[in-house]
């Protein structure tokens, strides 16, 4: 149970990072092209399939 408390805690936080970080290149894509909700929503989306491409990396390690 601790194990899975810490992967879920790791995955999370990955999660989040590649959010944000996502948003942020997605804000400033949406600043460029004059459309910043479009930005919001590509960030969000790069954010979720950067998390979908590590997951499977690291599934591949195991």
């Amino acid at each position: 149970m601790n194990g899975f408390k810490n992967r879920f805690r790791e995955e999370g936080l990955l999660l989040g990072v590649g959010v944000l970080l996502g948003t942020g290149l997605g804000i400033l894509f949406g600043v460029m092209v004059g459309n910043m909700l479009l930005g919001i929503v590509a960030g969000i989306a790069f954010g979720v399939a950067l998390d979908y491409v590590y997951e499977n990396m690291h599934d591949r390690e195991l």
